[in-house]
């Protein structure tokens, strides 16, 4: 034994060895002769467990909640069999010497319960058995039987609702996994039960067929082996052999019921008798007219008025003292409503759960809009759509569009992206729809929802359908068409998208413009997760002992502002754990970075159809580049010059931000990506102008990230 087990509590180590116990205790019945006071107390224990169980399916709130009950039937059946055969072992051995052979509460449910006529006792237990097996039993075995099927067959649908929800950002994933858990545990709990409630039925056949053979075993044995009559032998084991069939069958029928409590219970949030006190008593019109309809019975002539009238008085006078009692607790409710400002402060307190949290993304639409998620048109008087709630019955792509795009952007950048929020707002165009970042709008759009958006490709012509709009990705003059239009639209060099797609590329420009804004402490933590389950000693050894988790924070967040994926865990953290030192410098540490990646970098910027391949690059003209050195070196005498926030003369900066579209444009002519090539010391000032919307397509590298063996083409030069 452990050290831990010996430490263990009486009461604990007593728990432990409870349940083997009993099954010991069982098995010994079955083989062991069991003296008539023992019989006794294991008798009143099992009518004890039987009536405990009962107790326990009244007051649970939801059938999960007793998730052994099965368990719990097939033991106290297997308990109640023992007994009987136990029982029947004293009483055909010892039955000759009395009725107190066999024990105490055998002979006084043989003589007292049914005052000693064994005929009535016989008449008593069949009835017993036949409410049993043919009422209880029969139906709580069909309940079982159903309940399992259909629980079973809607675990797929119950499981793709979850996965929606998880989706679209109704649950999280500890919220997800529970709900999984409670879905198994429910399919396991109504399996177990369509079991267990054959041993509660074939139980009651058992005890028929056990009374029938110690009637006739204990008539033969006193009749050939004690030199009986037949009446003084039917008399006395037939007392006995009654008395215990009561004694059997009394729990069996408890048991019976509360396994049949169990598979008509309906999950809630309150137990049985506060449904009771909800569901009937909570409906005084129901209890009147039933109670009227006692009293008018009780009048008719010839009927027995006291049995009728008083119980209908009564339940009269109930219903009339709960109204009362109810219009007073309205009084007084409304009273400290109007009159206890102070108690009303005191309710009114605010706490960290009333604070709103803002969604790091959110799709706002307006209510028609919503007929994209749901077959309803919905939107008639709704105030809220919770996060694409599963009871809607997906129509378009939409829901499917977005999950699948949060998986793209989330394998893009090597990062899980925040969930994206979905919801209506009747402060919208009911047409339009508004994408927010951290509760801040930051783009919209107007739909039409019974036409395509036809967007106009290079040397497409004009489209007889007024007015153009603009594409709101890309600013592309497009037109909305109506569906019939489809096939011209193609045929004269459009793209057709239908809203949900117009929706989906919308959101994803914004979060790949954003990007890094998304980034923050529990993405970072998550980072840091994944890396651990690739290379954990990488992953201890650099945060927190080289560099803060703040810092890498930052370095990441500068990649991904950079367009840069940090899929790469393992090198960027391994870059960072040689490059951090005691002075934690973001640039640099993010400038070494940015070399180890400068192959990923590089990659989607080359031309791969010329041979050898090639990076065309624009340079900055050898005056614009000495300018800003110098202004460069002045800025740097200020004692709180930073290599990322120095300012440039306004001139200047205005004269870059004409001439960058320039180049971007020269860049697309020559079907390349724009490119401009800096040195490292202008490449902090410049990659300000890569993060800006407008310029988001524009590269700024510099040499130190150009690998040797590539060739560069210099194909223009900003100045």
């Amino acid at each position: 034994m452990s050290s831990t087990g010996l430490l263990l509590p009486t009461s604990s180590k007593a728990s432990l060895l409870a349940t083997p116990l009993l099954l010991l205790v069982v098995l010994a019945m079955l083989m062991l002769p069991i003296p008539p006071f023992l019989l006794d107390f294991l008798f009143s224990f099992n009518i004890t467990l039987s009536l405990i169980l009962l107790i326990l399916t009244i007051y649970i709130s939801r059938p999960l909640d007793f998730s052994l009950f099965p368990t719990l039937l097939l033991v106290a059946t297997l308990l109640r069999l023992a007994l009987n055969i136990a029982s029947t072992r004293v009483v055909l051995i010892n039955g000759h010497d009395g009725p107190y052979a066999a024990g105490k509460v055998i002979e006084a449910f043989g003589s007292v319960v049914i005052a000693g006529n064994y005929f009535v006792g016989l008449l008593v237990f069949l009835i017993l058995v036949i409410v049993n097996f043919v009422v209880i039993t029969k139906g709580g075995s069909r309940i079982s039987e159903v309940t399992a099927r259909f629980v079973l067959d809607s675990m797929p649908g119950k499981q793709m609702a979850i996965d929606a929800d998880l989706n679209s950002g109704v649950i999280d994933h500890n919220e997800a996994r529970v709900k999984r858990e409670d879905i198994t545990r429910e399919a396991d709990f109504y399996g177990a039960m369509d079991g267990a409630s054959k041993f509660v039925r074939g139980d009651a056949i058992a005890g028929l067929m056990i009374l029938l053979i110690n009637i006739l075993g204990g008539v033969a044995i006193g009749i050939w082996q004690y030199d009986m009559s037949g009446t003084e032998a039917v008399q006395l084991y037939g007392l006995m052999t009654i008395g215990d069939g009561l004694v059997a069958q009394i729990p069996s029928l408890l048991l019976s019921t509360a396994a049949a409590i169990m598979v008509t219970r309906i999950s809630g949030a309150v137990d049985m008798n506060q449904q009771v006190r909800q569901e009937i008593i909570g409906q005084p019109r129901a209890l009147m007219i039933a109670a009227t309809v006692l009293v008018v019975i009780g009048l008719v002539p010839g009927m027995p008025h006291v049995a009728f009238v008083i119980p209908g008085l009564l339940m009269m006078l109930f219903i009339y003292r709960r109204i009362a009692m109810e219009r007073s607790a309205e009084r007084e409710k409304a009273l400290d409503v109007k009159g206890d400002e102070s108690g009303a402060a005191s309710k009114e307190r605010l706490t960290w759960q009333d604070i709103s949290v803002v969604d790091p993304i959110g799709l706002n639409i307006g209510y028609r809009v919503i007929s994209l998620l749901s077959q309803n048109p919905a939107g008639h008087g709704s105030n809220h759509v919770t996060d694409l709630v599963t009871d809607l019955v997906i129509k378009g792509e939409l829901a499917s569009q977005i999950r699948l795009l949060r998986r793209e952007v989330s394998e893009k950048y090597g990062f899980l992206i925040p969930m994206i929020h979905i919801r209506d707002n009747l402060n919208l165009d009911p047409d339009s729809y508004s994408i927010q970042l951290h509760n801040v709008a930051v783009d919209h759009f107007k739909l039409h929802l019974d036409q395509l958006l036809a967007i106009a490709t290079e040397n497409a012509q004009p489209l007889p359908f007024d007015p153009p709009v603009k594409d709101p990705c890309y600013g592309l003059t497009s037109y909305w068409i109506p569906v019939s239009e489809r096939g011209a639209s193609l045929q004269a060099g459009y793209t057709v998208v239908d809203c949900s797609t117009v929706m989906t590329t919308h959101v994803g420009k914004m979060i790949e413009n954003h990007i890094d804004d998304l980034f923050g402490f529990e993405e970072s933590q998550g980072w840091l997760a994944h890396l651990r389950q690739i290379s954990p000693k990488l992953c201890d050894e650099l945060v927190p002992d080289k560099l803060p988790q703040g810092i890498l924070m930052q370095v990441l967040k500068r990649l991904l502002a950079d367009n840069i994926s940090i899929a790469d865990s393992p090198r960027i953290a391994a870059t960072l754990l040689a490059a951090a030192g005691p002075q934690q410098d973001v640039l640099a540490l993010l400038r070494q970075v940015r070399i180890t990646l400068r192959r990923q970098i590089i990659d989607p910027l080359i031309n791969h159809q010329s041979l050898p391949e090639q990076l065309a690059v624009f340079t900055l003209s050898h005056e614009l580049e000495k300018m800003l050195l110098m202004a460069r070196e002045q800025a740097r005498r200020d004692p709180e010059f930073s290599e990322e926030s120095f300012v440039i003369e306004p001139s200047l900066s205005l004269q870059l931000q004409n001439n960058i579209p320039e180049m971007i444009r020269k860049a697309h002519n020559k079907q390349v990506e724009p490119v401009l090539l800096v040195s490292p010391q202008l490449w902090p000032l410049l990659s300000r102008y890569s993060r800006i919307a407008q310029y988001r397509s524009l590269t700024i590298l510099t040499f130190q990230e150009i690998p040797d063996d590539l060739q560069v083409e210099i194909i223009g030069q900003l100045g």
